[in-house]
C-alpha cells in the first residue's frame, strides 16, 4: 500500500468511526441492560436472540438500533453470539496493514454483555 493509498484508507476509516459515533450520540442504550439480564436468565430466549438479534431486542425491550448497527451477546468467555469470530481473530485481521476500525458499545449486568456494533472492519 502506497503512502497515498494508506492516507486515503485512513481518512475513510476515520470518517466511518465519526459517523458511527454521531449516529448514536443521543441514543438511549438503557434497554440494553434489561436485554442482557433477560438473555442471561433464559437460555431459550438467548437461542432465539442468536437467530434474530434485532427482532428479539425490539420485541423484548424496545431496543431498535440506528441503521448500520447490529447486536451480539458476548459470553464471559468473549464468545460472540451470533458468532463473529473472537476478539483475537479480529485483532489479527489487522496484519494486512490496512486501516481498520471497530466501534462497539457494551451494556451488561454481571459477566458477559450485549454488544451494539457500529463498525466491525
Amino acid at each position: 500500500m502506497t503512502q497515498t493509498e494508506f492516507e486515503a484508507a485512513t481518512h475513510v476509516q476515520a470518517l466511518a468511526v465519526k459517523g458511527a459515533l454521531m449516529s448514536v450520540s443521543d441514543f438511549d442504550f438503557t434497554p440494553g441492560y434489561e436485554l442482557d439480564r433477560r438473555l442471561k436468565a433464559d437460555p431459550k430466549l438467548l437461542a432465539e436472540f442468536v437467530k434474530d438479534p434485532a427482532g428479539v431486542a425490539e420485541r423484548e425491550v424496545g431496543l431498535v438500533l440506528p441503521k448500520g448497527w447490529h447486536l451480539h451477546f458476548i459470553t464471559d468467555k468473549n464468545e460472540y453470539r451470533p458468532p463473529e469470530g473472537s476478539a483475537e481473530a479480529q485483532l489479527m485481521a489487522g496484519h494486512s496493514k490496512r486501516p481498520w476500525s471497530r466501534v462497539e458499545i457494551r451494556t451488561a449486568v454481571g459477566p458477559g454483555c450485549i454488544a451494539c456494533c457500529g463498525i466491525c472492519w
